[in-house]
């Protein structure tokens, strides 16, 4: 039910059912990214630079980062939404990086229900 509702349809939910299906100013905004690596990484290699980044990049913006660097997510801590501002932070970390090759920094998405 919620996964259908457009704009126009929020009025027909109160807050707190807003807040339980993250619709409306309750949605959450994330984005993925795919960096492939310019030479091939060890896996001590390959820590060090993830643990480089959410030190240097997420933890200090308020963000999270799941998976790894061929297919990651970021988003929010505490359930906030992400905006450009915090795209513009991570694809400025990763493109400074020599360690990389080709970065793609993807769009804004709803974390809680498919784009269509």
């Amino acid at each position: 039910m919620p996964a259908l509702a457009r704009p126009r349809q929020l009025k027909h939910y109160n807050r707190r059912q807003r807040k339980k299906y993250h619709l409306g100013e309750f949605r959450q905004l994330i984005f993925s990214i795919h960096a492939e690596a310019a030479q091939p990484l060890t896996i001590d290699q390959e820590d060090a630079l993830i643990d480089a980044f959410i030190i240097e990049c997420i933890e200090p913006s308020g963000m999270s980062f799941g998976g790894g660097f061929a297919h990651g997510s970021i988003f929010g801590h505490d359930q906030r939404s992400l905006d450009e501002t915090h795209r513009t932070i991570v694809a400025k970390w990763l493109n400074v990086r020599t360690e990389f090759a080709r970065v793609h920094v993807g769009k804004l998405t709803d974390g809680w229900y498919a784009s269509k």
